[in-house]
């Protein structure tokens, strides 16, 4: 099978730049699976919920200790997803969409606006503010531009390659 992963986060956010320490790690957002062979069919296989990674400097904007986190990544992540469905799906001649971190990073199927996403109001938009029983997920010193740069450097990419992956694939059949 071919895959595609993601380059690592951009970089080019004065705040990273100023503070090294907080670079994002090197690896893959996402990974796009696909067949080697030449034939396909017009089937995309979206796993967005899958993975409970939570590297630097996303895990040091949680405040939530590793005995909780363990306990919130169970409640909300639907383990096993990648292995049930990408494989069969590739197989076929289709293409897998799959996250490689946790939606308490981010959850690529909100709406990037607080405004338009229902579930912001109780804490779980693109960015999580709450877990999954109402309780802080967050520092309390999370910032909105923090924020900003968790849209900018892993919603948004992530986004476009979505959007261009449906369009080929629509354009293609």
């Amino acid at each position: 099978a071919l895959r595609y992963t993601s380059p690592r986060p951009s970089d080019r956010s004065a705040s990273i730049l100023d503070n090294p320490k907080q670079a994002p790690p090197m690896l893959p957002t996402f990974e796009i699976r696909a067949s080697a062979s030449a034939k396909t069919v017009p089937l995309l296989v979206h796993i967005p919920h899958g993975s409970m990674r939570i590297p630097e400097p996303w895990r040091s904007q949680i405040q939530l200790d590793d005995a909780a986190l363990g306990r919130e990544l169970l409640a909300m992540t639907d383990a096993h997803t990648e292995e049930l469905f990408a494989p069969s799906s590739v197989d076929r001649g289709g293409v897998a969409f799959v996250n490689r971190l946790s939606r308490l990073v981010f959850d690529p199927e909100r709406c990037e606006s607080d405004e338009q996403e229902p579930l912001s109001r109780k804490g779980m938009g693109a960015v999580y503010m709450r877990t999954s029983e109402g309780r802080l997920l967050r520092r309390s010193d999370f910032s909105a531009t923090q924020r900003g740069e968790i849209i900018d450097q892993l919603f948004r990419p992530y986004a476009v390659a979505f959007e261009d992956l449906v369009s080929r694939i629509l354009d293609g059949h």
